[in-house]
């Protein structure tokens, strides 16, 4: 099988626990949001192409909501603190 037929192994696992990261452009300058949770399920979701593209379904600490994100909107919790600091400071044009 060529390589970019295949499958990329999935970096998360069901009970990682998580950091949801938030829209950088979005944010009041000099704060960012970040939510923490556990990963509870793993699905591929297929686009119009057939493209199978990681979900992650989370669970929020303090709250029994869970939401699905792709698998890029997610981050590893020991990854924090690198997340914080390689983000992108907020645009903020007067």
């Amino acid at each position: 099988m060529p390589e970019s037929h295949r499958q990329k192994k999935n970096t998360f696992a069901v009970g990682d626990r998580v950091i949801h990261k938030s829209n950088p452009f979005s944010t009041v300058q000099g704060q960012r949001r970040v939510r923490h949770g556990v990963v509870v399920e793993i699905t591929y979701k297929t686009n119009a192409r057939g493209a199978k593209h990681p979900y992650i379904t989370v669970k929020f600490d303090n709250s029994e909501r869970q939401e699905t994100f792709m698998s890029s909107r997610i981050e590893h919790e020991a990854n924090k603190a690198k997340h914080l600091a390689d983000a992108v400071e907020s645009v903020y044009v007067s």
